[in-house]
């Protein structure tokens, strides 16, 4: 299933709170991931932004749900080859 209205996708501050937060509770752990594995960190944020946004269009999601107004996905890539692709 692809994702409706991928093209206007907005992750918000879901990156700078969760995904690259040292002090979040569980964010810390992927926090600590994307800057040793991939060296992205909240100063190059854009650049896993730009990832998932592109993914949101083109790659079909393998789980979705809504909690609260929101959509829940889990998107099925390898980040290397994507980078490189950018």
């Amino acid at each position: 299933m692809q994702l409706p209205n991928g093209d206007r996708a907005v992750l918000g501050d879901k990156l700078e709170r969760y995904c690259l937060n040292y002090e979040h509770q569980k964010g810390k752990y992927k926090a600590f991931l994307f800057e040793k594995r991939l060296g992205i960190t909240i100063a190059n944020r854009e650049i896993l932004e730009g990832l998932y946004l592109k993914l949101l269009v083109k790659v079909k999601l393998n789980y979705i749900k809504s909690i609260n107004m929101a959509i829940i996905t889990i998107l099925p890539f390898r980040f290397i080859p994507m980078l490189a692709n950018l």
